[in-house]
């Protein structure tokens, strides 16, 4: 997926009109907000698809943008350029030539379209046509980049919104566990190394600590040095506790 920045801003200098590889700047035949439904469609095509090949070195993240950033303005002109503005002139003409067509078809009869013919002659037919276009495109575009699901469908109005509403929390749910938003700190406890190890009672000298390995040790020098000793300190009995 390419980086949102880049992109969004490439799309808003293209909706704004600033062209950086087009000179001249061209202007679509159609209404403008037919135009501005399929840069949308664009924009979240060209998000979804990695503008950057994962196969080159990652740049740094100023570099990294910059190039997307380029990238992405140089697809989006090219892509209404040469792509949208024919391709919805054809469809504003398909009106006009469908009436020429009917026509011509009921000359022979005594059937006449003069109703229909005129309204496909209007304006209004080939706007909607242009609306009818860019409204396919986005959906496709959301279709595809798993947005939305067309075949929900088949189970009805309310299958379909209510998958939309899931899809869109599931897509805030991971964007806040990327940044790193509303995510609880967990505290991991780490386990002591030396699980034999035996802490001396207070008021005891500090020699009595040890691992288990030493404690054998001071054990058998406790018993060796103390055989004479009669007396006892209340450390030892302590100490016996702990073994």
């Amino acid at each position: 997926m390419g980086q949102l920045v880049p992109v969004f801003a490439a799309y808003l200098l293209l909706c704004f009109g600033i062209q950086y590889f087009r000179r001249p700047r061209e202007v679509g035949p159609g209404p403008l907000v037919s135009s501005y439904i399929f840069m949308f469609a664009a924009f979240l095509l060209l998000w979804d698809i990695r503008l950057y090949p994962s196969s080159l070195r990652r740049l740094g993240i100023i570099s990294q943008c910059i190039i997307e950033f380029l990238v992405a303005s140089f697809l989006f002109e090219n892509i209404m350029v040469d792509f949208w503005f024919p391709l919805e002139l054809v469809v504003l003409g398909a009106s006009w030539a469908l009436a020429d067509l009917l026509e011509e078809m009921l000359q022979s009869g005594s059937w006449t379209c003069d109703v229909v013919c005129d309204v496909l002659r209007t304006e209004k037919s080939s706007y909607a046509a242009s609306y009818m276009l860019s409204l396919f495109f986005l959906l496709a575009v959301l279709h595809a980049t798993r947005a939305i699901d067309l075949r929900e469908l088949e189970n009805g109005p309310v299958a379909f919104f209510g998958d939309i509403g899931y899809r869109t929390k599931r897509y805030f749910r991971r964007q806040k566990k990327y940044l790193g938003i509303g995510i609880k700190k967990r505290v991991h406890i780490r386990e002591n190394k030396d699980r034999n190890a035996i802490t001396a009672p207070s008021g005891c000298p500090s020699e009595i600590s040890s691992t288990g390995k030493n404690r054998g040790k001071n054990n058998n020098k406790n018993s060796s040095g103390n055989k004479n000793n009669k007396r006892k300190s209340p450390c030892d009995n302590e100490f016996k506790t702990y073994l």
